[in-house]
Order: structure tokens, then C-alpha cells, then sequence
């Protein structure tokens, strides 16, 4: 749904699949302490790891309803190892969102 988003349809296709694993990994309920190492490994690779990180500050509810909206209608939406609807990817971007926030440099601990 990134690429399919106004919001995100303009970045590089690597940004975005990198910034799209976290999501993958909080969509398949992987532990916060798994989601943030993955994080902290994409962040070194100097990838974005938050909305932030692609200068999309503050992004609001109906874009984020939006992307999962637009997600939860791809093909390969049906290949996670448990079902998501939109919520399930709205909440799941939100946790990668988070995550990949909170480890940016100089953010609050």
C-alpha cells in the first residue's frame, strides 16, 4: 500500500521495502526487542525506520487508515502467517512507526 499512496508512492523502492519489513515484522507479532534490532540494523544501513525518517511528519489517521486500507487489498497480503485486516495493518504500521522512532538518535529513551 506504500508505493500505491500519494503520501509514500514518490520515495525509492528500497526505502520503502526497508521501512515495509518493520511493518512485516510487527504485522507477524514479532517481540518489540526483534522489531527494534531489525531496526537498529536497517537504521546503520542509513534506510528509514519511521515515517520521519522520509520527512512525513505527523502522519494522520485517515493517511495511515488509507495505506492499511490499500494494504489489506494486495495479493501478497494473504502470504503473512496470520490473517490481518486493515486495522491489524494500521496497528501494525503504528508499532514499526514507534519503534523505528524511538530508535533514531537523541530520541527520549
Amino acid at each position: 500500500g506504500f508505493s500505491a499512496h500519494p503520501v509514500l508512492g514518490g520515495f525509492l523502492h528500497g526505502e520503502v521495502v526497508a521501512f515495509g519489513t518493520l511493518v512485516q515484522l510487527a504485522a507477524e507479532g514479532r517481540t518489540d526487542s526483534a522489531i527494534a534490532e531489525h531496526a537498529a540494523l536497517t537504521r546503520r544501513l542509513a534506510l528509514p525506520t519511521c515515517f520521519d525518517d522520509f520527512g512525513i511528519i505527523g502522519l494522520g489517521a485517515e493517511a495511515l487508515d488509507e495505506i492499511a486500507r490499500i494494504t489489506a487489498t494486495a495479493p501478497y497480503i494473504h502470504h503473512l502467517q496470520r490473517p490481518l485486516d486493515a486495522a491489524g495493518i494500521r496497528q501494525a504500521l503504528e508499532t514499526a512507526h514507534r519503534i523505528g522512532l524511538a530508535g533514531r538518535p537523541g530520541a527520549p529513551p
